[in-house]
């Protein structure tokens, strides 16, 4: 089975939301390595706020963790707005991390070991 990777864009103090295209910045080095990461991908599930963003132009994951997920932070601090896993707490561990020019980090974690057994209780 494939594994399953959440893949964010968060500003350094932790929002992910509302609004993304106002604070997020989007380089030719960052994006052929998004780009990159989708062509290796065996499927592609939208977030309902994107999709909805996305069908004009093109004809939920489930409460289980994801394998991995990556945030894709941004050099910004934006305040207030909606934060990552919805304010739970979640303990990740790092698997690599890559800083691109313009500033923007892709970290990436997978869930502690301890946090798959208490999710499902």
């Amino acid at each position: 089975m494939g594994k399953v990777i959440v893949s964010t864009h968060v500003t350094v103090d932790g929002v992910v939301g509302p609004s993304p295209g106002d604070w997020a910045s989007f380089d030719d080095e960052g994006e052929r390595f998004k780009f990159d990461q989708l062509l290796a991908a065996d499927a592609f599930l939208l977030g309902r706020k994107v999709y909805q963003g996305l069908a004009s132009a093109w004809p939920t994951i489930t409460d289980r963790l994801a394998d991995e997920v990556h945030f894709w932070v941004q050099p910004v601090v934006w305040g207030d707005g909606e934060r990552a896993f919805g304010g739970r707490r979640v303990r990740l561990r790092p698997l690599r991390a890559t800083v691109f020019d313009s500033g923007v980090a892709l970290l990436c974690y997978r869930p502690a070991p301890d946090q798959h057994a208490s999710a499902a209780s």
